[in-house]
């Protein structure tokens, strides 16, 4: 039983790392456009295990906690990304595009398609309208090419260059839990059967989503994580003192 304790204190401790890595990569992107803030899913390694849907091995996306004295497995964890509107913050440039509802933009990046609300966009030399990190921002008919001198973008995403009607944003609304973040502000699908057009948020020329973490909020949690963790210890540590006293039970006298 001693034992027992010590690893349940263990497994506690090691959750409250991982949620604090979590906390912390957040409060990193608090100023971070388009990015949306991850969560630590905790669960009972009993009842994630019930609900997976093979009912073998430990479920998809989920670390296990385990190990250390008796080998048992207790806890389970993965992070998932929390989705919700981020602040709209104007900056005033023609090529800023931020959205007003739920959907994301469609890029052509170097390894596939990804979906990102991170609407910084920039032209190449080519007349292309591309991402920071250089994918292809996509339309209706493909790579958005906007040579010309007056660039604008109407609310439904039709683009017009020179006042001429040149594409139309390709918007799509994906399920979170068909999404893998890749990077800060990108996201791969999953599932190829959850992509379909959605019903076309609001796009805003000349705004940035910000980042939706709230710091305060993400310094709240990093306090409590911290009293959680500490309490961890003291727990382990009168744990460890207990089978110290336990083990000199019954030892000759010398």
């Amino acid at each position: 039983m001693i034992y027992k304790g010590m690893e349940e204190a263990t497994q506690g401790m090691i959750a409250m790392r991982a949620m604090q890595d979590v906390v912390t990569n957040n409060l990193a992107n608090a100023d971070t456009t388009g990015y949306q803030e991850d969560a630590l899913v905790v669960s009972d390694f009993d009842e994630a295990y019930t609900a997976a849907l093979d009912g073998q091995g430990v479920p998809a996306g989920y670390t296990p906690v385990g190990g250390g004295v008796t080998g048992d497995v207790r806890l389970l964890f993965k992070s998932v990304t929390k989705f919700s509107q981020g602040r709209l913050k104007q900056s005033s440039q023609p090529f800023d595009l931020a959205l007003e509802g739920k959907g994301f933009f469609t890029v052509q990046a170097r390894d596939g398609v990804h979906y990102t609300r991170n609407g910084s966009f920039s032209v190449d030399p080519k007349g292309y309208l591309i991402t920071r990190d250089g994918g292809y921002v996509l339309g209706q008919q493909g790579r958005i090419q906007v040579k010309g001198n007056d660039f604008k973008v109407k609310p439904d995403g039709t683009i017009l260059v020179d006042n001429k009607a040149v594409d139309q944003l390709k918007l799509t609304w994906v399920d979170g839990k068909d999404l893998a973040k890749i990077g800060t502000s990108d996201f791969k699908a999953i599932n190829p059967m959850s992509w379909h057009a959605t019903d076309r948020p609001k796009v805003m020329q000349g705004y940035l989503e910000m980042s939706n973490a709230n710091p305060i909020k993400e310094m709240v949690k990093m306090l409590t994580i911290m009293r959680a963790f500490e309490a961890g210890q003291k727990l382990l540590q009168t744990e460890d003192q207990m089978a110290q006293k336990a083990d000199q039970i019954g030892q000759p006298a010398k």
